[in-house]
């Protein structure tokens, strides 16, 4: 896959790696310092060896650029360890789903700000790009925030280029549980829209004014059988109410 433009390659011997501080299904990301710019960087490093994942992010990355989208520095590459990865500036303030962990009343004033500006950069890319990208992953540990609190969107590795439903993927990967929308939980000809980031940016904005999400104690496994068993929001709703105060 080839990216809409050059991105740098970074070498192993240039990054200084200094802790994790992060994890997730598709690797692990590093602080680490680049030594011959002399300034931090966060690394990603991806658990599949192969490059195509790697290439995608990027890509859409790329094609996503704006001043709420996290931008891409160079790709990292350690043939030794046979590790690939992306760089990336490194956000002071952390993930938002820390900034919630860390201090669970953020100011009003801050909670607006970050919703708005969530909410300005899922419009960029909805609506201010030549092919809209639909990000597919939006949650708080997604979104990221810089010295300044200001938001910077992550995470584009489920990411797809909005075209026509049948041009999907047969299989949708999925994204997170609690901010996928029921409709894509159970229905196997699902094909994502927009729609899937409207619903996962409302669960995140209740998410940051009240710091609860659904499903919060239930196993996904569950969650799944009681809206097929069902369909009925309403049944649905009650049911995993009741299981979250079991």
């Amino acid at each position: 896959m080839a990216l809409c433009r050059r991105i740098p390659d970074i070498p192993a011997e240039d990054l200084e790696i200094e802790k994790k501080i992060g994890s997730g299904g598709f690797g692990m990301v590093y602080k680490a310092r680049h030594k011959n710019w002399d300034f931090t960087v966060a690394l990603k490093i991806l658990y599949n060896n192969g490059t195509d994942s790697l290439e995608h992010e990027a890509s859409m990355m790329l094609k996503g650029s704006c001043q709420y989208v996290l931008s891409l520095i160079g790709m990292y590459k350690n043939p030794e360890r046979s590790e690939h990865g992306l760089v990336m500036p490194f956000m002071e303030n952390g993930s938002l789903e820390n900034l919630l962990t860390r201090q669970s009343q953020l100011p009003w004033p801050l909670k607006f700000q970050i919703i708005h500006q969530v909410a300005l950069g899922m419009n960029f890319l909805h609506t201010q790009l030549p092919k809209p990208i639909l990000h597919l992953d939006l949650k708080p540990s997604n979104v990221l925030l810089n010295d300044s609190f200001t938001v910077q969107l992550t995470d584009f590795g489920l990411s797809e280029v909005a075209h026509s439903s049948s041009s999907f993927r047969s299989e949708h990967e999925g994204g997170t549980l609690s901010y996928m929308p029921p409709e894509a939980l159970v229905s196997e000809k699902y094909r994502p829209m927009k729609s899937f980031d409207v619903y996962s940016f409302a669960i995140l904005m209740s998410f940051v004014i009240t710091g609860s999400t659904p499903y919060k104690n239930a196993l996904s496994t569950i969650v799944k059988f009681r809206y097929s068993e069902r369909g009925s929001p309403r049944y649905f709703w009650g049911k995993i109410h009741l299981m979250q105060k079991d």
